[in-house]
């Protein structure tokens, strides 16, 4: 009654709405303040006038934390061996890569499969090692990878292959590892598309059980970024919309 008489009127405030109740500008209602504060906290605010009423209000300030690296990793870990391949979701080619003892994996969405697109984003990840202070120094990967050998003549990586019919176990443990978390997600939500880099965020966040640091994540030890408290819950948000005079 209380949602229902709140929509008929114009879909009022909450303070007007107890206002008109308590000086009885509604004649024979049966709804009091306390039934209006007690329908708000049951069911929420009126989705509405969240839709139609909100405005967009300025972002909040993103803090971020960047922790130095401690000089003993890149002394004893300097050298990086990366592990490569190419992973499907539904068709769409990703290249997975994931580095030995730091664990620090990528996922970089790919158009296509011809090697100068497959070497570019092995080079923008190999980028991301560097600036800390690590060097890649090799990077396995199966027959598959055999082609992208000449667009790294010029680097100081060495590319290992692996025979015919092998794999390089990390890397499809990864993959493996990545699949299974998102069909996880994909089981619980109505969602039909999911964000794939949220994945492999999580999977970067802790400290890998087979790290270089008990406490430091890949994460932190490639990026510098350390992640704080996660609080998370469900809301009906307002679409933004140009802001015009007609309705």
């Amino acid at each position: 009654m209380c949602s229902f008489l709140t929509n008929i009127i114009g879909r009022p405030n909450t303070q007007d709405y107890i206002r008109y109740v308590e000086q009885n500008m509604i004649p024979n209602c049966p709804i009091n303040k306390a039934d209006i504060l007690h329908v708000e906290d049951i069911f929420g605010a009126n989705i509405g006038s969240l839709q139609g009423k909100t405005v967009r209000k300025k972002s909040s300030r993103i803090v971020t934390t960047i922790h130095g690296l401690p000089t003993d990793i890149i002394q004893r870990h300097g050298n990086v061996t990366i592990e490569v391949d190419i992973m499907y979701i539904n068709g769409v080619p990703f290249v997975v890569m994931t580095s030995r003892h730091i664990h620090f994996c990528t996922a970089e969405l790919i158009k296509n499969e011809k090697s100068t697109t497959i070497a570019t984003a092995i080079k923008q990840v190999i980028q991301i090692y560097h600036r800390p202070g690590f060097k890649v120094q090799f990077l396995l990967g199966d027959g598959q990878f055999e082609h992208i050998r000449k667009y790294f003549a010029d680097t100081d990586v060495t590319i290992n292959i692996t025979g015919r019919n092998e794999h390089v176990l990390a890397i499809e443990r990864a993959i493996r590892t990545i699949k299974e978390r998102i069909r996880a997600i994909v089981n619980q939500l109505p969602f039909k598309a999911y964000p794939h880099r949220l994945i492999v965020v999580w999977l970067n966040i802790f400290p890998h059980r087979d790290g270089i640091h008990e406490v430091m994540s890949p994460c932190t030890i490639i990026t510098g970024l350390h992640t704080n408290t996660v609080h998370s819950n469900s809301a009906h948000t307002h679409k933004y919309t140009r802001s015009t005079t007609t309705l």
